[in-house]
């Protein structure tokens, strides 16, 4: 249950708190559900070998605010467009999730062109999908998604080959 300050209970409230340390991650209402940042980060890659897409992948984890969000990425080394000699994008999956409410769950799969030493994203998205912490959320299906959007990815070369040419 959620309290108020003067210790009475506040009925439709619910409370997502870390089980090591008892700290509050997020106060919600009725509504909501919880996804845990395990299941986010284990539907994707369950998905990603599940499909056998790659055999070559890395994958980047980060946590912030003591637990409250995360974000992370895979990056396909070996699933590659070059619409220019020498110019590389990678498909690459980001996905977020957040216990205070602040970032809805979300994946994206994308291109990550490499012309430069930190990469550069494209503006558009292969798949895409965003979800508040209800109910209709769907984990697993969003994942299926990511993965499905290789394949545009794939085709999309003629059009990154245009957008080369645009200044």
């Amino acid at each position: 249950p959620v309290f108020d300050t003067n210790g009475n209970a506040i009925d439709g409230h619910q409370c997502v708190m870390r089980t090591d340390t008892n700290d509050v991650l997020g106060v919600h209402g009725s509504r909501y559900k919880a996804v845990t940042h395990d299941d986010v980060v284990n539907s994707i890659i369950d998905g990603v070998r599940q499909a056998n897409l790659s055999s070559d992948w890395t994958e980047q984890v980060q946590v912030f605010e003591n637990g409250r969000k995360i974000r992370g990425h895979i990056l396909f080394n070996d699933l590659t467009v070059e619409p220019a000699v020498g110019d590389y994008t990678k498909f690459k999956i980001d996905f977020f999730n957040s216990y205070d409410a602040s970032w809805s769950f979300s994946q994206q799969a994308s291109g990550l062109r490499l012309w430069c030493l930190n990469g550069c994203t494209t503006p558009d998205a292969v798949a895409r999908s965003r979800y508040k912490h209800t109910s209709s959320i769907n984990v697993e299906g969003s994942a299926n998604k990511m993965i499905n959007g290789v394949q545009h990815f794939m085709s999309r070369k003629e059009v990154w080959q245009s957008w080369m040419q645009t200044i």
